[in-house]
């Protein structure tokens, strides 16, 4: 297999920046690994809010607990977790892709390894 191709694999199924840091292009790596890290990282939050905010209208009794009523909550919740991190989630699918196209582009270039182990130019 190609680093071309192990680039974007590792870029696709593990996390953005992977494919960088399996090519020892560690500053690159890191960096779509920590934008990546930031925008999951908030939207987390929003859900973790989210739901905080929906048990706790549970334990008041603002939200009565049933089925019905938590499903609206949890719409209600939705329109908003859509308006906040809307941008955010299409800033991570930016960066996903671009660690897959950048790896893999980055990959072409280095040199391949035959099959004993050595490096070809």
């Amino acid at each position: 297999m190609t680093p071309a191709i192990k680039a974007a694999l590792i870029a696709t199924f593990v996390f953005p920046g992977g494919g960088h840091l399996y090519l020892k292009k560690t500053l690159r790596g890191a960096l779509l690994a920590a934008v990546a890290c930031a925008c999951l990282l908030f939207l987390m939050t929003l859900v973790y809010d989210s739901a905080q905010t929906i048990a706790s209208g549970i334990l008041d009794g603002s939200i009565a607990p049933n089925t019905t009523e938590i499903a609206q909550a949890m719409d209600a919740s939705q329109v908003e977790l859509e308006a906040k991190g809307g941008s955010v989630s299409w800033i991570l699918l930016c960066t996903w892709l671009l660690g897959i196209i950048d790896g893999y582009r980055l990959g072409r270039k280095a040199p391949s390894q035959t099959t004993d182990g050595t490096r070809q130019a």
